[in-house]
């Protein structure tokens, strides 16, 4: 797994065509199969997976974990045909629906801990 983050200036051998993004986090594919099930359930998602190539479609046949890394091309792919998929008016919604999910599916056990004694503590 390659990735970088810059927080200074790049030494000046570093190319910019050598910065890319390789992998994408779990929760991303997640986020789009779950709004596509909410939407249109199992037929939707099989209908979104017809549209995209076979490599990328083989590779989202299988369920994705939420803490596995998906390849940058694959995943950029799927969020096109998704976003082809979806209408307009869903992308106000996706940035709630995400929020929510990250809240209260990933880091529900931080907010369960951060009770008021526990900050006053802290």
């Amino acid at each position: 797994m390659s990735l970088l983050v810059l927080t200074t200036t790049p030494p000046a051998e570093l190319q910019v065509q050598q910065m890319r993004i390789t992998e994408a986090r779990g929760p991303n594919v997640v986020q789009i199969q779950r709004a596509v099930l909410r939407r249109g359930g199992e037929a939707a998602w099989v209908d979104l997976l017809a549209s995209v190539s076979e490599p990328c479609r083989q590779r989202f046949q299988r369920p994705v974990g939420l803490y596995e890394w998906v390849e940058a091309g694959s995943f950029t792919e799927l969020s096109l045909a998704y976003m082809r998929w979806a209408r307009r008016d869903d992308s106000s919604g996706g940035g709630r629906a995400a929020a929510r999910e990250e809240l209260l599916t990933l880091h529900r056990w931080m907010l369960q801990m951060m009770t008021p004694n526990f900050l006053i503590n802290s």
